[in-house]
């Protein structure tokens, strides 16, 4: 009898053993399991942190000024980005965030290491810190669409096989940006009263144009940057200069006069894809309230201006001009660029663009009442305009989208 209870005795010891490591092991594993799940969780906030990082540092490419140091305003932006974001309630140090920008591919790598964090039960098992890694790659990529599109078109450049040696000193074939009495605008006249840019596309005599490529590099480029063009005239007895623009809607509704004035001010921002026909306003929109509208969106930034000289070609305001003006100033509108065949062709009535692009607009030289000025709508090439998507049914080289690819 004495033996039996003393097994009994012995079995409720192994139990109570058993138990206690079974409690050991349920509370060690759930221990591992919240740190883990904080850790992962951290993990997570990282990625996010690094993947706006990134793509913030990719939207330099998106600077048009081929004078700006696109590698130092990708780390800015990364590292700012960055430093809008926490990591397990800590904010991210800059300093922790290491930006590698690769020019030539349009591509900028952001990548972070945290400090340790602080484990809560895994110091049981000798670990009382775990470090955080994360890093993300985005990169600028041709597109084929873009939304927000002024009314207007322009002629992309062409290749002229004749120029007038006065107007193309170095023989490219390009016309030469002409700004003799240093006023910061494109001189319109020269000997005998002609005016500057009156080159005629006439593939008869060796004009061509194709969208730029590696081989046949007409169109604007990064060299245009600064380059007057003429939006829109007003004057009946003007004559029409080498920067012909085109009016033009989604259809013939969108078309029309006050479609046209309605989207100077605030333009539809649906998608418009490169490759397909739009419709080109009857009378190219030449009327005085176009003008009125285009007035009043120049004075939403009213003290912006540009300059030109041998020096400097770039964007000026009293005081200083906002940060990042070029993505943010109403001022600065994004435009088709469309074949310059098509004004041979009169009895085309649609327009098809090959790129899209930003453009400064320039102050208009008007006095006296609303309504009155005749002076042309005028505007300074910039260069890359964002599209948005998928490339849409072609891609033009002035046309970015900025996406992630790991």
């Amino acid at each position: 009898m004495g033996s039996r209870k003393s097994a009994l005795r012995e079995e409720r010891g192994v139990t109570l053993v058993l138990m206690a490591l079974m409690l050991f092991l349920a509370l060690g594993m759930s221990a591992l399991a919240i740190d883990y799940g904080m850790i992962k969780s951290a993990r997570a906030e990282g990625q996010r942190a690094l993947d706006a990082a990134a793509l913030a540092g990719a939207s330099a490419f998106l600077v048009t000024d081929p004078a700006a140091d696109l590698t130092a305003i990708a780390q800015e932006r990364a590292k700012e980005y960055a430093a809008k974001h926490t990591v397990h309630r800590i904010p991210i140090d800059p300093a922790t965030v290491n930006v590698n920008v690769d020019l030539p591919n349009y591509k900028v790598t952001a990548s972070y290491s945290s400090p340790g964090i602080q484990l809560w039960f895994a110091q049981m098992f000798g670990s009382s810190t775990m470090g955080i890694f994360a890093s993300a790659t985005a990169h600028a990529v041709d597109a084929g669409i873009s939304t927000c599109l002024m009314p207007i078109a322009i002629r992309d450049k062409w290749h002229n096989a004749t120029p007038d040696p006065s107007e193309d000193l170095n023989g490219n074939g390009i016309m030469d940006y002409k700004d003799l009495n240093r006023n910061g605008k494109w001189d319109y006249a020269k000997k005998n009263g002609e005016p500057w840019e009156q080159w005629i596309f006439d593939p008869s005599e060796g004009d061509y144009y194709s969208p730029p490529n590696a081989y046949s590099p007409t169109g604007y480029s990064s060299a245009d940057y600064g380059r007057q063009l003429v939006m829109m005239q007003f004057d009946p007895n003007a004559t029409p200069i080498s920067s012909n623009y085109l009016a033009w809607g989604k259809d013939g509704t969108a078309a029309s006069d006050s479609a046209l004035r309605a989207r100077i001010l605030d333009p539809n921002c649906d998608e418009t894809s490169l490759g397909q026909s739009y419709t080109v306003s009857a009378g190219n929109g030449s009327k005085t309230n176009l003008g009125l509208a285009w007035d009043e969106r120049i004075a939403r930034a009213p003290s912006a201006d540009w300059t030109w000289d041998n020096v400097n070609n770039e964007v000026s305001c009293p005081g200083g001009c906002p940060t990042e003006w070029e993505e943010t100033s109403p001022r600065v509108v994004t435009i088709g660029l469309y074949d310059p065949a098509i004004v041979t062709r009169p009895q085309d009535n649609t327009i098809t663009f090959l790129n899209f692009a930003k453009v400064f607009l320039d102050k208009r030289p008007c006095t006296g009442p609303p309504g009155g000025c005749k002076a042309e709508v005028t505007a300074r090439f910039l260069g890359f305009a964002q599209g948005v998507g998928g490339p849409g049914n072609a891609v033009g080289p002035l046309n970015k989208r900025i996406v992630l690819i790991k």
